[in-house]
């Protein structure tokens, strides 16, 4: 502002793989913060396109993030008024507005949903996750008691099956599964992190871990070492009453025969 305190940010960037699926090459714009002043987000947004432009792009996506679409990417345009979720954008209700008005119309819609856990699922499902049930084949279990290379090697095989006939998609290496089930070593309860399995063949997972942010907002902001004990003194002590989920995948031999039911 005139004081030279700051006000707004914004990033712009340019990943190859990602502006070639595009008819036209696309951009990227991100980690956008603004407060309510429609010429200073203006100027954050004419300044990265101007950028981009002169890095050959033709058109903006944003905002988005570095990564897969599962964290940080969007427009939050609902329920500004909700805590906010891990690894969710969190917008208020004039971000929309900015960015309407300076020319931007939806390509994408993603959806967060919440439901309380101790309310039963609908009939729909109880019913075939019944039928599934008296199979002896099947079987669901948590993550306790498998190492990280164990839970690796299950999410690897459903996940290079489930998605494998998505246009673009790159099998994941073993490699990236274990640093995957890795990374989430710290904050996991094994309690909500599920694998189905037919005949001993995983067929299904579905990953979830507590939703960090009730841990996180005590900290405030800062992971430094003091940071990072009152998360964990925060974490035993609390814990969390919301649980996230990051992943869910069935293998298609059984996409709509229930497993997503039983595992709900």
């Amino acid at each position: 502002d005139d004081n030279d305190n700051p006000i707004g940010r914004i990033a712009a960037f340019v990943e190859p793989k990602y502006y070639k699926t595009f008819k036209q090459p696309t951009g990227g714009i991100g980690f956008f913060e603004c407060v309510n002043n429609k010429v200073a987000a203006f100027l954050l947004l004419d300044t990265a396109r101007e950028w981009l432009a002169a890095h050959g792009m033709k058109a903006i996506d944003g905002p988005i993030n570095f990564g897969e679409k599962n964290a940080y990417w969007g427009l939050l345009t609902q329920n500004a008024d909700y805590p906010n979720t891990y690894q969710m954008n969190y917008n208020p209700p004039y971000y929309q507005t900015f960015f309407e008005e300076y020319g931007f119309r939806v390509f994408y819609e993603q959806y967060l949903f919440w439901r309380d856990i101790i309310r039963d699922a609908d009939e729909v499902f109880r019913r075939k996750a019944a039928i599934l049930w008296e199979d002896p084949l099947f079987k669901i279990t948590s993550a306790k008691g498998y190492t990280d290379k164990e839970l690796a090697a299950f999410f690897l095989a459903v996940y290079n099956e489930a998605w494998g006939k998505h246009e673009g998609f790159s099998a994941m290496r073993f490699e990236q599964a274990h640093k995957i089930m890795n990374a989430i070593h710290p904050v996991r309860d094994v309690r909500i992190s599920l694998f189905a399995f037919y005949d001993n063949k995983p067929v299904a997972f579905y990953i979830n871990i507590p939703e960090l942010n009730q841990i996180f907002k005590h900290v405030n902001g800062n992971l430094n070492l003091w940071g990072k004990l009152k998360f964990l003194f925060y974490q035993k002590l609390y814990g969390s009453t919301t649980m996230y989920g990051i992943v869910f995948g069935v293998v298609p031999e059984f996409q709509g025969k229930g497993v997503e039911a039983a595992m709900i």
